[in-house]
């Protein structure tokens, strides 16, 4: 009926992979000729599920960005993605609070 128990759940926060660090990118495009995208730009809650949704938001926008701002597609993308990014470190601090 479920794949996982409460008890493998609780396991997995044992798991010291995952101790509660959490970061926040003061902007995504740190030396304007790099740009910072998926779990390196924001850290999410494990067991959420929402890095791969994040990661592929991100190569998503910055497609867009590329194709629309050919001249600094990284500045283009820190302008319109950073406030989500920022966003996503805040649900993650919640989250954390909950299992760490």
């Amino acid at each position: 009926k479920h794949l996982l128990t409460e008890e493998d759940y609780k396991g997995f926060y044992n798991c010291h992979a995952f101790d509660g660090l959490v970061v926040k990118c003061s902007c995504l495009n740190p030396a304007g000729w790099i740009v910072i995208i998926g779990d390196a730009c924001h850290a999410v809650q494990p067991a959420t599920g929402e890095g791969i949704n994040s990661g592929l938001e991100d190569a998503s926008i910055l497609g867009q960005c590329v194709a629309e701002h050919p001249d600094d597609p990284f500045a283009a993308y820190d302008r319109l993605h950073r406030a989500d990014a920022h966003a996503l470190q805040l649900l993650a601090l919640q989250a954390r609070d909950k299992v760490v």
